[in-house]
């Protein structure tokens, strides 16, 4: 009897023992089970901009909406911003530059759970591009527009208004620190402002730079009038550029003519753009029409109006007389069909008969001199003579002779052309430098402590529950076995 008073005493310690094993067991199992399990979030820094970051995180099993709260530091007050059905999240109106705290809940209508906390930064505001120059050219169909690159930037928007405070409207896009505004759909008007500004991408779009100002050029307005016999005077005003420091005024002008006849055709160039007049001689009685273009080279401008005049009075011609330059012609020399050339001596060649505006034909063959080879003919400036060239008035043109060996001929021999120095070509490389992405923050997520218990604690039961009924099992035989033998 003693026996089972002491037996069932130990037996009632062992079962309170099991009887906390068994609680902790179960309130590990009620913390392990996944009823509504924490979000994990994956957030794609990539597509935060300087005022937007996007969330994104794993979607939770039964979950019925996802409650997003944010602080403004890590251990802050968190206030919740919104209420989703989906496992994403965009949060706009974003101060550039600065780092924002988010945890997600997710609720399945009886029970909310929260997720880790994790920091992101917004991205810094891009810069505004600046020294931006808009410049028209003198074709008037084309403007061009440059700036100073920006540091990281991959891609730049050009935007263009009609006024410095207007609408203004994008145009294109550059990769480069250039744009070239070819405004074929509308066209430019001749002596009219538009306005510019620019734009850059560093992986997300900052505010504009600008605006400046192009101003396209004006048309020649060409007048003729009849300036005496055979002769037609031409005058305009000039053309020049709007009050820019990299703007250029007409570098000169180009004159081109026709008659009833015959087609346009360029009689000549003004080589200052200070010179406003030509004056084109030795015509014939008939009706002539003219037109002017600028030019700033390579560049051609606009066309100007075409004026026509006509003569009766009578035209005047010219001679132009070839001197050999102690060479030789041949007693055949030819020179065209259109005019009239004469020998006047062996070295002397005059052709007579030339309209104003006519083209020369070269004798045919060149003369010769002994111990030199001819090489062209050159005028009484010592330029060599352009046969493209119109005939404008009375003119000597002079052979230029190679002396066989390499000495020069010709009226004085040349010094040498001096040699400008070549000047360094000047570039420009970006080279883009991109810093290290902030690294999401995050608290440490610590493991339930019962978690581990949960798992072993039944183990542990059934063995010590095994361990006490043996050694019962066993001391009651022991005990038995003694009465039986008196022992006891």
């Amino acid at each position: 009897m003693d026996f089972w008073k002491k037996g069932f005493k130990k037996f009632a310690c062992f079962g309170i023992v099991l009887l906390i094993l068994c609680m902790l067991s179960g309130t590990a199992a009620a913390l392990d089970a996944p009823y509504v399990s924490d979000p994990e979030i994956e957030v794609l820094q990539e597509k935060a901009t300087h005022s937007t970051i996007y969330l994104e995180w794993n979607s939770v099993i039964d979950a019925t909406e996802y409650r997003i709260y944010r602080s403004s530091t890590i251990q802050g007050s968190y206030i919740q911003i919104g209420t989703v059905s989906s496992n994403e999240y965009v949060n706009t109106g974003l101060l550039p530059d600065t780092y924002y705290y988010y945890m997600i809940g997710a609720s399945d209508g009886s029970q909310n759970e929260f997720s880790n906390t994790i920091g992101i930064k917004t991205k810094a505001l891009t810069a505004s591009p600046t020294n931006i120059k808009a410049k028209a050219l003198i074709t008037n169909e084309n403007i061009l527009i440059t700036w100073d690159s920006v540091n990281q930037a991959t891609s730049y928007r050009i935007y263009r208004a009609d006024q410095e405070s207007g609408i203004y409207t994008e145009i294109g896009t550059s990769s480069s620190n250039s744009y070239t505004d070819n405004n074929y759909t509308f066209g430019f008007s001749d002596d009219t402002s538009y306005w510019y500004k620019v734009s850059a991408f560093t992986g997300s779009w900052g505010l504009d730079g600008g605006p400046d100002e192009a101003i396209t050029y004006k048309r020649p307005e060409l007048t003729a009038i009849e300036d005496g016999p055979g002769k037609i005077k031409l005058s305009w005003a000039k053309i020049e550029s709007y009050d820019k420091p990299d703007a250029k005024d007409a570098e000169g002008y180009y004159i081109y003519r026709k008659t009833s006849s015959t087609p346009y055709e360029k009689i000549g160039t003004v080589n200052s753009g200070d010179t406003i007049e030509y004056l084109d001689t030795g015509l014939p009685d008939g009706t002539y029409t003219y037109k002017i273009t600028a030019y700033i080279q390579p560049d051609k401008g606009k066309e100007s109006n075409e004026e026509t005049v006509t003569l009766s009075g009578g035209a005047q011609t010219y001679t132009v007389t070839y001197n050999a330059n102690d060479g030789v012609f041949d007693s055949a020399v030819d020179v065209g069909s259109t005019h009239t050339g004469m020998l006047t001596g062996s070295n002397i060649l005059e052709v007579t008969g030339i309209n104003s505006g006519d083209k020369l034909t070269k004798p045919t063959p060149p003369p010769t001199k002994n111990g030199y080879t001819f090489q062209y003919w050159y005028d009484s400036s010592d330029v060599e003579w352009d046969f493209n060239d119109g005939i404008i008035n009375d003119m000597t043109l002079y052979a230029k002779w190679q002396k066989n060996g390499g000495s020069n001929g010709g009226k004085d021999p040349e010094p040498p052309t001096p040699t400008e120095p070549s000047k360094p070509g000047q570039g420009h490389s970006s080279e883009s430098m991109q810093g290290p992405k902030p690294e999401p923050l995050k608290e440490p997520e610590l493991e339930p402590i019962t978690q581990g218990l949960a798992a072993w604690a039944f183990p542990l039961f059934l063995l010590i529950l095994i361990i006490i009924i043996a050694y019962l099992y066993i001391r009651h035989k022991r005990r038995q076995r003694m009465m039986k033998n008196g022992e006891l």
